[in-house]
C-alpha cells in the first residue's frame, strides 16, 4: 500500500512541466511579447504549444489536451501604444483535477504579474519615447543644417572653426537636454502604462467550491468499484456452487446476466442520489446511469478473473487492483503526470474510463462518444478474458470454512 501511493502520488507538483499550455496571440504586432511569454513558461513547461485560433485552443482545452490558454487579443498593441485598458486573457477548465487547477492558477497569476510588471512596462515605455525621440532627432538635424550654413557664410576660416565649434556645442546641450525631458515624460506615463494592462481569467467548465466538489468524480466511482468487489466475491461463490449441478457454461452465463441486471438496478439508484447530492450535473440521467452500470459490470469482470484463477483467494489480489486503480484512474492526478507504471496501466483501469467521463457529466468537456467506445472494448475484452478461464478451469475451489475452524 505505502509503495503504491507514495510512487504514483509523487508526480505532484514534480510533474507539473508535463501539462501542455497554449498560447494564442491574434496580434501581428504582438510577436516579440509572444516570444518573450513561451520564453519565461520553457524553463518550467515542457510542452508550449503557439496558434492564433482561440476557438480551437477553447476545444482542445476542454478536450484536455492543453491545460492553461494565454490569449493576446487582437489590437493589443494599439491599445498599449494609446495607453488604453488592454488585457491579457487566460482559461483554464475546471473540470479537472483539482492540483492541475489549482497549480494553472497560479501559473496564469505569475504570468500575467510577470507581463504586467515587465514586458509590457517597457513595451509601453519604448511606444512613448518613439515618437518624441523622432521630433528631437529632426530639431537636432535642422540646427546642424542651419549651423552648416553660418559656417559657410563666415568670412574667414578660423572664424568658421569658432562658429562651428560653439554651434556644436549647443546641438549637443540642446540633444542632452530634450533626451532628459523625453526620459522624465515616460516615467511620468509608466504607471498609467502598468494600470492600462489587465489580466483577465476565464473559467471554462466551471465547479462549486470545496474539495468534496472537485473530487466528486473520483469518490463516487471509488465506492461503486468497491461494492463491485465485494459483490464480484459473493457472486462467484454462487456460481461456483452452482456450475457442478447445471454446468459451468450455463452458470457462467447466469453470473454475467447477474452482473447485467445488478449494474442496471444500481446505476440507477447512483445515478438519482448523484443528481441529488451535487445538482447542476449537466449531463443527462441516461448517461450517468450508462457510465455507472458499465464501471459495476466491468468491475465485476475484472475481479471475477481472479477469482476464477484462485478462488476466494483471488480476493486478495483484487484488493492489490484497487489500490493500483486509485492512482491510476486519474481522479486526483492528471495520467500525464504520473510515472510510466501507471501511465501503461491506466488503459486497463474501468475506474479511468468511468471517471474521465464523470469529470464530463458532472461539471462538463468533450470526448465522451471515444470514452464511451474505449469502456466498451475493456468490458468486451474481460468478457472474452473470463470465458477463455473458464473454458480450461473446469472445476472452482470454495474455503469451506467449517473446515478451517
Amino acid at each position: 500500500m505505502f509503495w503504491i501511493y507514495f510512487s504514483g502520488y509523487h508526480g505532484m507538483p514534480n510533474n507539473t512541466n508535463k501539462l501542455p499550455i497554449t498560447i494564442v496571440n491574434q496580434d501581428s504586432k504582438s510577436h516579440a511579447l509572444q516570444h518573450q511569454i513561451k520564453a519565461s513558461l520553457q524553463d518550467n513547461f515542457d510542452t508550449i504549444k503557439t496558434t492564433a485560433n482561440l476557438k480551437k485552443a477553447k476545444q482542445q482545452l476542454n478536450r484536455r489536451e492543453t491545460y492553461l490558454v494565454i490569449d493576446i487579443p487582437a489590437n493589443f498593441s494599439r491599445q498599449v501604444q494609446a495607453n488604453q485598458k488592454a488585457q491579457l486573457h487566460f482559461y483554464i477548465n475546471e473540470a479537472n483535477q483539482t492540483s492541475v487547477v489549482s497549480g494553472m492558477r497560479t501559473v496564469a497569476r505569475t504570468v500575467g504579474n510577470n507581463i504586467q510588471q515587465k514586458v509590457i512596462i517597457k513595451k509601453g515605455q519604448a511606444i512613448l519615447a518613439a515618437s518624441a525621440v523622432k521630433k528631437l532627432n529632426q530639431q537636432v538635424a535642422t540646427a546642424k543644417a542651419q549651423l552648416q550654413a553660418q559656417v559657410d557664410q563666415a568670412e574667414t576660416p578660423q572664424m568658421a572653426k569658432q562658429i562651428a565649434q560653439t554651434g556644436q556645442a549647443k546641438i549637443a546641450q540642446t540633444a542632452k537636454v530634450g533626451q532628459a525631458k523625453i526620459n522624465q515624460s515616460v516615467s511620468q506615463a509608466y504607471q498609467g502604462v502598468a494600470n492600462g494592462v489587465q489580466i483577465k481569467m476565464h473559467y471554462t467548465n466551471p465547479v462549486k467550491e470545496g474539495l468534496n466538489y472537485s473530487l466528486a468524480p473520483f469518490f463516487a466511482n471509488l465506492a461503486l468499484y468497491l461494492g463491485s468487489m465485494l459483490g464480484a466475491t459473493i457472486l462467484y461463490g454462487t456460481y461456483a456452487k452452482f456450475a457442478p449441478t447445471i454446468g459451468r457454461w450455463r452458470a457462467f452465463l447466469a453470473l454475467q446476466l447477474t452482473f447485467a441486471i445488478i449494474a442496471i438496478i444500481i446505476g440507477g439508484l447512483y445515478t438519482g442520489y448523484l443528481r441529488l447530492m451535487l445538482g447542476g450535473i449537466k449531463g443527462t440521467a441516461i448517461n450517468l446511469w450508462l457510465n455507472a452500470g458499465l464501471l459495476l459490470f466491468a468491475g465485476y469482470d475484472l475481479n471475477l478473473v481472479m477469482l476464477l484463477l484462485f478462488g476466494q483467494a483471488g480476493t486478495i489480489v483484487n484488493i492489490f487492483f484497487t489500490m493500483l486503480q486509485v492512482v491510476a484512474c486519474a481522479g486526483m492526478l492528471p495520467v500525464v503526470t504520473l510515472n510510466t507504471f501507471f501511465q501503461a496501466i491506466h488503459y486497463l483501469s474501468p475506474m479511468f474510463y468511468a471517471t474521465s467521463l464523470n469529470f464530463n457529466l458532472f461539471y462538463g468537456g468533450a470526448g465522451m462518444a471515444n470514452l464511451f467506445s474505449q469502456f466498451t472494448i475493456l468490458i468486451l475484452g474481460l468478457i472474452i478474458l473470463n470465458t477463455f478461464i473458464v473454458s480450461f478451469r473446469k472445476r472452482q475451489f470454495l474455503l469451506d470454512m467449517n473446515k478451517l475452524i
